[in-house]
């Protein structure tokens, strides 16, 4: 129960209340409580905080994943910092971390639904360059970009390829 109530606030001064009770409980939260935070946040537009919970996380000797990265991309592009998201991105490097469809996924999609398209070929070429396989979603999202700003030669010559690939 306690966890539950956990996931479901949004007060902040509940929240911190929260912690230290599991804390003097003798519940140490773990990667999947941390997470569950950070979505809850960047769901809410709380992407500053979310930031700051994973500098906490840190601290606390709780190491962020992929998904903790993954939650902070998409929040960020959410709240229309694309730029952000993109050093997010090449900072998983530095932490240890491998990007995955996921990450470059929604970051593709973050780039895309702001109209920089060509940001977005960018990320798609990385992403093949180190080895990512693009997946239905990948190439959805970089074909829908390419419509919408109006470049079909080149949406045609990427779907012409995604189907030699057998995607």
């Amino acid at each position: 129960p306690l966890f539950m109530d956990f996931a479901l606030l949004t007060n902040g001064r509940r929240l911190r209340n929260l912690f230290f009770e599991m804390l003097n409980q003798g519940i140490h939260p773990d990667i999947v409580f941390f997470n569950t935070i950070l979505c809850n946040l960047c769901k809410e537009g709380r992407v500053m905080e979310a930031r700051r919970l994973i500098d906490l996380m840190v601290c606390l000797g709780v190491e962020p994943d992929v998904i903790s990265y993954n939650t902070l991309i998409d929040g960020h592009c959410l709240a229309g910092r694309i730029d952000e998201a993109a050093k997010l991105l090449d900072g998983m490097a530095l932490v240890g971390l491998k990007p995955d469809n996921f990450s470059y996924d929604t970051l593709l999609n973050g780039f895309c639904k702001a109209g920089k398209i060509d940001n977005a070929y960018c990320i798609f070429r990385e992403m093949l360059r180190k080895g990512v396989t693009p997946g239905v979603v990948t190439y959805n999202t970089i074909l829908h970009g390419l419509f919408r700003t109006g470049r079909f030669s080149e949406a045609k010559e990427l779907y012409l390829n995604m189907i030699k690939s057998g995607k």
